[in-house]
């Protein structure tokens, strides 16, 4: 059992990309989409936006794609 949840770990991993972004706070919905479905590493707040660092799907990745830095 111990492998097989390895390998899926690993394998559910691979379907995961790191992004950096800057998303304005008038996207704010962006932001908890990326807290529901990713596993976020790093959020400061700016003056205008939210930089956060995360692990997501590479569907959400690519829907943030004009946020990315």
């Amino acid at each position: 059992m111990s492998d097989f949840v390895n390998s899926l770990e690993k394998k559910l991993s691979e379907l995961m990309e790191d992004i950096t972004c800057l998303i304005p706070y008038s996207k704010s919905k962006e932001v908890n989409l990326i807290h529901e479905v990713g596993n976020v590493e790093f959020v400061e707040y700016e003056a205008e936006c939210t930089r956060i660092k995360a692990k997501v799907p590479r569907a959400v990745s690519m829907r943030l794609e004009e946020f990315k830095v």
